[in-house]
């Protein structure tokens, strides 16, 4: 049981940084070419915006995940 609950976690903590450094590498993107463009940034919002999302469905669903398995 314990293995199998740090593999979880492990791919949880996974999936949970990839959108995270998707992000960030947009930022920091941002910062080496000067002052961006407004292409530029409405871009990166979007992109910010689009993993926000996938990191709120992943809480989500790991907090569906806790709630069945407190049943």
């Amino acid at each position: 049981m314990i293995e199998r609950e740090r593999t979880f976690f492990a791919n949880v903590t996974h999936d949970l940084m990839t959108p995270i450094t998707v992000a960030r590498g947009h930022v920091d993107i941002l910062g080496r070419t000067g002052t961006p463009t407004p292409e530029e940034l409405a871009e990166t919002k979007q992109v910010i915006v689009d993993e926000l999302k996938r990191i709120e469905s992943m809480v989500g669903d790991l907090l569906l995940v806790g709630r069945l398995d407190e049943h």
